[in-house]
């Protein structure tokens, strides 16, 4: 959700594989209504350079900018990692805007999951169909770090709760390995 205090309702945020990113607002009694406002994931194909709208496959909240504006990560499909950034007003009118702020380094496959850091902020983790996982930190394009667990691809990602450069991913044919950053930047601590 964007954030609510218990005095608010609660705003959700949807991706899906249209491509279409949509706000809802979720009252109090648990109605969910027509979408607020709505964003799509137009960019550029970095191989063809044609316009295209990329079907979200995962999302992880980044940071808060500011009262009403929250910045994402995003994978997509065709491999694309996006960073980008909500707001209300940016929405409108009736067409959607793209919100994508940068293009990240793509993966070769589907991007399968992406999670932010819940301990330093701009730091996240994507991985996809092509057995990678990818370590960004916001003020790069490029990753700081990359790892290649499996010859399977990876489908999920979470970061620890309690240790902050603690992190798992797991693959296709049910494997989890376990990353320590601070143990070894290569190779996982326990699988």
């Amino acid at each position: 959700s964007l954030g609510s205090n218990k005095d608010e309702d609660y705003q959700l945020v949807s991706l899906g594989m249209d491509g279409k990113v949509l706000v809802w607002a979720w009252r109090k009694g648990g109605t969910i209504e027509a979408p607020l406002f709505g964003h799509e994931l137009v960019h550029a194909n970095p191989r063809t350079h044609k316009i295209i709208t990329w079907g979200g496959t995962s999302l992880s909240f980044w940071r808060q900018q500011k009262q009403g504006n929250l910045a994402f990560v995003a994978g997509a499909e065709g491999g694309g990692v996006f960073r980008f950034l909500l707001d209300d007003e940016s929405a409108a009118g009736s067409s959607y805007r793209s919100p994508i702020k940068a293009s990240l380094a793509p993966h070769a496959g589907m991007t399968t999951a992406v999670a932010s850091s819940p301990f330093h902020r701009g730091l996240f983790v994507t991985c996809g169909s092509d057995s990678v996982c990818k370590i960004f930190n916001s003020q790069s394009n490029k990753p700081i770090l990359e790892l290649e667990p499996a010859c399977a691809g990876l489908f999920s990602l979470s970061w620890s709760p309690c240790r902050p450069l603690v992190f798992a991913a797991g693959t296709g044919d049910g494997r989890v390995f376990l990353y320590d950053l601070a143990a070894s930047r290569s190779m996982p601590v326990r699988q």
